[in-house]
């Protein structure tokens, strides 16, 4: 689970999806698993005093599975 405070969640199912390429963040059959690490997030920010990082994600991902696609070929 990773929290993003300016982009969408994201939420992967690392056996299914090593690549990370499906975000699974939106998908209820997963909603359960996704509370409670967005609660354990929440717990953590408490303990910790620490923040949802401000700046956006640098990386620019853009469409990832046309950029998977173009990496296999």
């Amino acid at each position: 689970y990773v929290r993003r405070a300016f982009e969408t969640d994201e939420f992967y199912d690392l056996q299914a999806d090593p690549g990370e390429i499906r975000n699974l963040i939106g998908n209820a059959d997963y909603r359960n698993e996704v509370l409670e690490l967005k609660e354990r997030m929440l717990a953590w920010y408490m303990e910790t005093c620490d923040v949802v990082p401000l700046e956006t994600d640098r990386r620019n991902f853009g469409n990832i599975a046309a950029t998977a696609r173009s990496q296999r070929q």
